[in-house]
């Protein structure tokens, strides 16, 4: 197979925006891969799910105390979930 035949492989990352107009990039991991991320963004309980209730679980952001959710299927386990706003805010001073 040719090079031209070839199918470009998906990006690896997705760029966050931000308000200030800039982004923060995400980068898209195995199952594997995830379990040793810095930690698992999730929104605060104030933002509206595409989920059923029945897939997400519930708890406090690591960083701010903020009530969280996150898919209960998909979301890695052993790190620690933190509010959107958190790594926003953390992703504007790096």
């Amino acid at each position: 197979m040719s090079s031209d035949d070839e199918k470009p492989k998906p990006s690896r990352t997705w760029n966050l925006p931000l308000p200030d107009g800039g982004t923060l990039p995400i980068e898209i991991v195995s199952e594997e891969e995830a379990e040793k991320a810095e930690a698992v963004v999730c929104n605060t309980t104030d933002i509206p799910s595409m989920l059923p209730q029945s897939r997400l679980a519930y708890g406090n952001c690591a960083w701010c105390g903020k009530a969280i959710y996150w898919s209960r299927i998909t979301a890695p386990k052993k790190p620690p979930k933190v509010c959107i706003h958190c790594m926003i805010a953390k992703g504007t001073t790096h």
